[in-house]
């Protein structure tokens, strides 16, 4: 069973049987049991890196005394570890968000394609801001963290949407590029390089009515 792990845009978790397992049909992925368990996955997720439980118990419940702290991230890396058996390592101390071989991550993949400039395929998988609709607005430090994961992810899928507008420019795609020069503006709607693009292949497509707009937009 493949499993594959979307931090972008809403989060989700796909699961697909391999060749050998097609007739067997792959049972329902079981449910987060709160916000806060997606919060948490999605740091570690994102982080990559071992935590102390102790910090993420602070993290994570704030307001709580330490050995609640512990045992409320006892029963959120529990729920987790039904949800994505096979990827923790974890012990009394430290947790670390480590996948499985038959586990994909969606930001994994794309800076994978971004270090190798395929551009077009990275823009494909460009679903939305990281962990849509999961914030804490009750925990302040976490939400520093959220915000800054979300403008680092935000830049970055600007420039795989500008390469790509460029590549497919350059290819006489102008359908194709039009659409990343306005997904650039989803993005960075103060991008003047981005309006100036959609105009420019506006005007090529004969859709001069448009570019005009899009002056005004941009104006």
């Amino acid at each position: 069973m493949n499993t594959h792990l979307k931090l972008l845009g809403p989060v989700q978790i796909i699961q697909e049987c391999s060749e050998p397992e097609k007739e067997s049909k792959p049972g329902p992925v079981p449910r987060f049991r709160s916000r806060r368990t997606v919060a948490l996955l999605g740091y570690l997720a994102a982080e990559r890196r071992p935590h102390a439980r102790e910090y993420l118990a602070a993290l994570f419940w704030p307001d709580d005394p330490s050995a609640r702290g512990r045992s409320n991230l006892r029963r959120e890396l529990y729920n987790l570890s039904r949800v994505l058996p096979d990827c923790w390592q974890a012990d009394l101390q430290a947790v670390n968000f480590f996948p499985s071989p038959k586990t994909t991550v969606d930001i994994d993949i794309l800076k994978k394609l971004e270090s190798e400039k395929r551009w077009q395929e990275a823009a494909d998988l460009l679903a939305g801001e990281c962990l849509d609709g999961h914030n804490l607005y009750d925990n302040p430090e976490y939400e520093t963290w959220l915000l800054a994961e979300r403008d680092r992810w935000r830049e970055s899928s600007q420039t795989i949407l500008t390469n790509a507008c460029d590549e497919t420019t350059r290819q006489g795609h102008y359908t194709d590029a039009l659409s990343y020069a306005r997904r650039v503006l989803q993005f960075a709607p103060w991008d003047e390089n981005a309006h100036r693009q959609v105009m420019k292949l506006l005007a090529w497509m004969d859709r001069q009515e448009e570019a005009f707009l899009q002056f005004a937009l941009c104006k």
